[in-house]
């Protein structure tokens, strides 16, 4: 990436006249040759705007950013949603609805109307109900829904900073969808609860075969049940468990790993059914 000399010039001319706004997506300032990411939700100084682009600085470091990615206003905080709900074009029920949102996803809240609050996701922005958000940064255990049991999952996963994006969830892992996975830390545990509502402990945990080539982060090539069997399982393969709690993790020499398409199923019988 070239480094741009003139950001400099815009620094010692326009020092005078910068105020402060919030960056709606990450970014690299440089100074000289050295970079450092500014990430989503951050307060820089604004020194100069063109049509399209701002110039923007923080800590002496300089860089452009796209303007539709600039906040003005100071009155912004981080927001949770803490449960599924719908993200409308204007702040009203009966408007259209711009995308349907999960609990756990964090954004920023831009301006509050009555009932309503107008959230950014950095891939898209509406109006949400405020009792469907949380006003501040909290982590919402994930769970997946699935005939009559749910199963939460605890632990350390990638979760995005801020973002609508949450492909990365752990429960992703779970949901027998190819196109979606989840991003783990080698060696970190992860604890699976399963709430069965027809109260049956007798269960199938199997691990797919499949890769994908578009995945850039390493897949896991081996899952390491904990509890409640000791064993490791190679893509391809399952194992019988008769618990509602499942501890496992993935080692590797890779600080991160890609999981994908486990499946947790009760144990068929006589008297049981999936």
């Amino acid at each position: 990436m070239r480094y741009l000399n003139f950001y400099l010039f815009f620094f010692i001319i326009l020092s005078s006249c910068s105020k402060e706004v919030i960056v709606l997506k990450n970014v690299e300032l440089y100074n000289n040759k050295e970079k450092i990411d500014v990430l989503r939700g951050s307060f820089v100084k604004l020194k100069d705007c063109g049509e399209k682009e701002c110039i923007i600085e923080n800590k002496g470091y300089i860089g452009k950013i796209e303007k539709k990615y600039i906040h003005y206003s100071d009155n912004v905080s981080i927001v949770t949603v803490v449960s599924n709900t719908k993200v409308y074009k204007e702040p009203s029920i009966s408007s259209d609805i711009v995308l349907n949102i999960t609990k756990g996803i964090r954004g920023i809240l831009l301006k509050e109307d009555k009932i309503w609050a107008f959230v950014d996701f950095y891939n898209s922005r509406g109006w949400l109900l405020k009792e469907d958000l949380y006003n501040n940064d909290m982590i919402i255990y994930p769970t997946l829904e699935r005939d009559d049991m749910v199963i939460e999952f605890k632990g350390d996963w990638y979760i995005p900073y801020i973002s609508g994006e949450n492909v990365y969830s752990i429960d992703k892992a779970f949901d027998e969808d190819n196109s979606t996975f989840s991003i783990l830390r080698s060696g970190r545990d992860i604890t699976v609860y399963i709430k069965d509502f027809l109260l049956i402990s007798n269960y199938f945990l199997y691990f797919s075969d499949y890769s994908n080539d578009k995945i850039k982060i390493p897949i896991a090539s081996s899952i390491n049940i904990k509890y409640p069997v000791n064993v490791k399982l190679s893509p391809g393969s399952s194992v019988k468990f008769d618990k509602n709690i499942l501890i496992f993790n993935i080692e590797s020499s890779k600080p991160w790993i890609v999981l994908n398409n486990i499946s947790i199923k009760r144990v068929k019988d006589d008297n049981q059914q999936n």
